[in-house]
Parts: C-alpha cells; sequence; structure tokens
C-alpha cells in the first residue's frame, strides 16, 4: 500500500517539493514509478498519476541524473499509448498525460540523437490534446 500511494500522492510531492528534497528523493520515487507503472493490474487513475510523474520527472530532472531511467520512463510510455483501447473514452486522461510524458521527454531530456527526434516526432503527431485540460495546459507552456 505504501509504494502505491508513492505513485499516487507522489505526483503532487514532484510538483511541490524544494529542489534539495526532490534531488533526494528522486532515485527512489521514479524507480516506485517505473515498477508500478509496468504491473499488469494498475488501476487507471494510478497509471495516470504514474505517468504523468514520469513526464515531471523529465521536465525537471538535469539530462546527467534523468539519463538512467530514460529507457524504462520510454518504455512506460510507450506501452500506454501502444494499449490496444489507449485512445477510447475511458483511458483518454491516462493516454493524453502519457503524451504529456512524452513531450517533456522530448523537451527537456533531448539528447540530439536519432531515438530523440523520433521521440519528438511522435509527440507532435499525438498533438493536440484535447480531453486532459491540466495537461494540455502545461504542453501548451512549453510551446511559449
Amino acid at each position: 500500500r505504501c509504494v502505491q500511494e508513492t505513485g499516487v500522492h507522489g505526483d503532487d510531492l514532484l510538483q511541490n517539493c524544494s529542489e534539495q528534497a526532490f534531488q533526494t528523493a528522486y532515485p527512489t520515487i521514479i524507480q516506485n514509478f517505473i515498477q508500478l507503472a509496468n504491473k499488469e493490474d494498475n488501476n487507471l487513475s494510478v497509471l495516470q498519476s504514474l505517468v504523468w510523474g514520469l513526464g515531471s520527472f523529465a521536465k525537471r530532472c538535469q539530462q546527467e541524473v534523468f539519463t538512467e531511467k530514460f529507457n524504462d520512463t520510454c518504455a512506460v510510455v510507450a506501452k500506454i499509448l501502444n494499449m490496444p483501447d489507449a485512445f477510447s473514452e475511458d483511458n483518454a486522461e491516462c493516454t493524453e498525460c502519457a503524451i504529456g510524458a512524452l513531450g517533456k521527454i522530448s523537451f527537456y531530456q533531448n539528447r540530439g540523437d536519432s531515438v530523440s527526434k523520433e521521440i519528438l516526432d511522435k509527440f507532435l503527431k499525438l498533438m493536440p490534446l484535447k480531453v486532459e485540460p491540466e495537461e494540455a495546459q502545461d504542453i501548451n507552456k512549453m510551446f511559449l
């Protein structure tokens, strides 16, 4: 239960904690987010919080820190975007948070390689966000 709460409430921590607290908690929380997101029996709202959190890590972390979890984070996002019913009405909010995470990875963790270009291209093809207003606002700010 505590690990699941790290995912559900950890996203709030990411948004509101000091830089020092973020740097201290980052390794544990991102690992928990990735592990929880890879569970097969995830509640959709938990998965949405986890993928939002992974996007927030991509936005907030320096590249040299995020690099270790880059592939695992991209794999979680891809898993959500590739679900057979990813774009159904029931899954739309979770999927849009995954699209937002993809955008944050492409903007804040761009390594200038072909993988980064592919991520950016995929993100742009999936725009605009239409269902999840908070994520849409956050993503729109990246373009300003």
